[in-house]
């Protein structure tokens, strides 16, 4: 049988994760690696300390050194368990992400969730969305209308499931996203996922790779106000709101 954490141990991890989401986005907070408070620690915070030790180990635990480089380890590209879980959580917590191929980087702003559901890939397309079924945290890249790439990162280790990313604010490389689409207008740069595709160049030799080899997430530094909607662009389970983005952003492509 698996061993239980120890009261006063889950008590100081508690606290820390309390004050680290006070400053950081969620992203942060849901991926910090686990706090192991030492023995020591432990015995300074037992049952009888209250408080007072508590906020005393707390404070030990976050100027520790190791501590810092987790959290900047953390700060960095999304783990690989971000997208294991639930697809429509995992396409939520991508808004206000920073998606990251060569030169060029730009924060999500725009995502919609597929699964199951009538309208997935894994229900329309089942041979071609393989990955979609089998992985999570790889890329899935196909081709519509003989003329557009869309980007998908693969979801849910335990079934079908991927995220289209619809739209990025550019933010980084922007003469290369210009020269890739012809135009000027930075809302028009990422604003959809074929546009989105094309300004970061992205194309069918990206599918099936791992998030973190041509394509990274890095986690982002504020919270975004995001709203929901029915998806766009699909003639199946058009009642199920599984479209994000981020509320009032012009770079958003509907």
């Amino acid at each position: 049988m698996e061993e239980k954490e120890p009261l006063n141990s889950r008590r100081v991890r508690t606290a820390v994760s309390a004050q680290i989401s006070e400053t950081m986005s969620p992203q942060i907070s849901l991926f910090l690696l686990p706090v192991q408070v030492t023995q020591a620690n432990q015995a300074t915070c037992n049952e009888s300390s209250g408080d007072g030790a508590r906020a005393t180990v707390v404070s030990k635990i976050i100027s520790s050194g190791q501590f810092r480089r987790n959290l900047q380890s953390k700060m960095g590209y999304l783990p690989a368990d971000f997208f294991s879980r639930d697809t429509l959580t995992v396409a939520r917590d991508l808004i206000g992400t920073l998606l990251v191929v060569g030169a060029c980087e730009g924060r999500i702003v725009e995502t919609e969730a597929y699964t199951t559901d009538a309208a997935s890939h894994s229900v329309t397309r089942p041979n071609q969305s393989a990955v979609m079924q089998t992985t999570s945290g790889h890329v899935y890249v196909y081709f519509i209308y003989g003329m557009y790439y869309c980007l998908n990162f693969t979801t849910d280790s335990a079934g079908a499931g991927a995220v289209l990313i619809r739209a990025a604010e550019p933010t980084r490389g922007l003469d290369v996203m210009k020269e890739r689409r012809g135009i000027d207008d930075m809302r028009k740069l990422a604003s959809g996922p074929g546009r989105l595709c094309e300004a970061f160049g992205i194309d069918l030799s990206f599918n099936r790779e791992r998030i973190g080899r041509r394509i990274k997430v890095k986690i982002g530094a504020t919270t975004p106000d995001i709203a929901i909607s029915k998806r766009i662009g699909i003639s199946r389970d058009t009642h199920l709101e599984w479209r994000f983005y981020e509320r009032n952003c012009p770079f958003v492509s509907k």
